[in-house]
C-alpha cells in the first residue's frame, strides 16, 4: 500500500483544495448573474455567456482581475491535486469496486479541474479562456457524429449528463452532500443555511446537467451537431420556454445558491 504524504504536504493540499472550492463558488455566482440577466432580456439573448468562460471573461480585462484568474487557477490546480491523493491514497472505508468506481469518479474530477486551471491561468495571460461551452459541446457532437458509431456515443453521452443531472439533484435532495462537511463545528443556524443552499444549488445543477443531456440526445436522433448545447445554451433554452423567464430565474437562484455552498464548503468540507 502506497504510504500517505506527510502531515505537512496534506495541509497544504488541503489549503489549495478550499482555495478551488472557493473559485467554483465564485464561477457559479457569476453564472447566475449572467443567466439573471438573460432571463430579464426575456428573450434567451444577451448577456454575455453563462459559463465558465463568460465567468472568467468578467476579470480579463485588468490587471486586478487577471489577479483573481491567476488566484483561480492555483486553487483549481489545488482542486486537481486533492482529488488525485484521493486516486491514489483515498476511499479507504470502500471496499472492492466501490472503492475503485470512487477512484475513477476522483480521477475524472482532477482531469476536468486540471483543464480549468489551465483556462484560467491562459485567460490570465491572454485574456481569454477558449472556446465557451456551446461550440466545446458542438465540436465534441460533431467529432462523434463523424466515426461509426458515433451516434451511439453522442446519445450514450447525453444519457451520462442526464443520469449525473438526475443523482446531482437527488444527492442534493437528500442532502447527502452532508456526509462530506464537518456538521459539527457549524452552529444550528449556519447548519440550516448551507443544507437550504446544498440543496437548492445541487437540485438546480441537476436540472441543468439534464436539460445539457437532452441537447446531446436531440443532436444524436436529429444527426445534427449544432443541436448540442453546453451550460450557457441550455440557461437559454430555458428562458426561451413557455414561463421561460421565471424559470429561468428559479434556476439562477439554485446557481447562486451552489455557488455560495461552494464557498461554505470551502470552510466546512472535509478533505
Amino acid at each position: 500500500m502506497t504510504p500517505r504524504p506527510g502531515a505537512e504536504a496534506m495541509t497544504v493540499v488541503d489549503r489549495l483544495a478550499r482555495l478551488g472550492l472557493a473559485a467554483r463558488g465564485l464561477v457559479y455566482l457569476l453564472i447566475a448573474w449572467t443567466a439573471v440577466r438573460i432571463a430579464s432580456a426575456g428573450s434567451g439573448s444577451g448577456g454575455g455567456e453563462a459559463d465558465r468562460k463568460g465567468a472568467m471573461a468578467t476579470f480579463a480585462h485588468n490587471t486586478p482581475g487577471k489577479i483573481v484568474l491567476v488566484v483561480m487557477a492555483l486553487g483549481f490546480a489545488g482542486y486537481a491535486i486533492w482529488r488525485l491523493t484521493e486516486v491514489v491514497w483515498g476511499h479507504r472505508d470502500d471496499d472492492g469496486a466501490a472503492r475503485w468506481v470512487k477512484r475513477g469518479g476522483s480521477l475524472c474530477r482532477a482531469v476536468l479541474y486540471g483543464v480549468f486551471a489551465w483556462s484560467a491561468m491562459r485567460a490570465a495571460v491572454q485574456g481569454e479562456s477558449g472556446q465557451g461551452s456551446n461550440s466545446t459541446s458542438k465540436q465534441t457532437t460533431a467529432g462523434l457524429l463523424g466515426h461509426s458509431g458515433g451516434r451511439v456515443a453522442v446519445i450514450l453521452l447525453g444519457a451520462g449528463f442526464i443520469i449525473a443531472g438526475i443523482a446531482l439533484a437527488a444527492r442534493g435532495v437528500l442532502r447527502k452532500f452532508e456526509r462530506k462537511l464537518r456538521t459539527k463545528d457549524m452552529g444550528k443556524r449556519t447548519e440550516a443555511v448551507v443544507a437550504v443552499l446544498g440543496v437548492g444549488g445541487q437540485t438546480a445543477r441537476g436540472v441543468v446537467f439534464a436539460v445539457v443531456g437532452g441537447f446531446f440526445v436531440d443532436a444524436a436522433i436529429r444527426y445534427d451537431p449544432q443541436k448540442a448545447q453546453g451550460l450557457d445554451g441550455a440557461l437559454r433554452s430555458l428562458a426561451r420556454a413557455p414561463l421561460g423567464a421565471a424559470m429561468l430565474a428559479i434556476v439562477a437562484v439554485g446557481l447562486a445558491a451552489f455557488g455560495a455552498y461552494s464557498l461554505a464548503e470551502s470552510r466546512w468540507r472535509e478533505t
